[in-house]
């Protein structure tokens, strides 16, 4: 059995709406996490869209006590933006939340990814499956991958 997958390049607005209302959703659970934005490697997969999530270091910190170099402070308020693949690497007490750091950043994306797949289909971006004994391609729900937490 073969198949082709194809996938669409361009995003409708509500598709864009989708990913949008999920982060505000997510927003709600977590509310370090401040927006989104498309990743710039966004369409590297077929099968996910990666995205980056913008959060607040201040309300991480009291959210989560950790503690944090005032270096990162310092440089979110001269305009740098601090990239990491998961919110809590940062943290000076990494070792004492250590525990917590790979179930917040996989609790943060499973969270995502189920206020994605309840939306309505016109708001979620598909890729299509056509197999060979099949003429009617079949879709399939692109998962969303937070590819950076982006504190500025």
């Amino acid at each position: 059995m073969s198949y082709t997958v194809t996938r669409p390049t361009e995003y409708t607005e509500k598709q864009l709406k989708g990913i949008d209302l999920s982060v505000r959703g997510l927003m709600r659970k977590f509310p370090f996490i401040t927006g989104w934005n498309l990743h710039e490697r966004h369409d590297e997969y077929k099968t996910m869209l990666k995205i980056e999530v913008y959060a607040n270091l201040e309300k991480l910190v009291k959210s989560y006590n950790v503690k944090v170099s005032d270096y990162y402070f310092d440089a979110i308020k001269s305009g740098e933006m601090i990239r990491v693949y998961s919110p809590l690497v940062i943290a000076n007490n990494f070792l004492e939340v250590r525990d917590l750091n790979l179930p917040l950043t996989n609790d943060i994306k499973d969270t995502l990814n189920k206020i994605y797949s309840n939306l309505p289909s016109d708001y979620q971006f598909n890729i299509f499956y056509k197999f060979d004994f099949d003429d009617k391609p079949s879709p399939s729900l692109v998962n969303l991958d937070i590819d950076e937490f982006v504190f500025k």
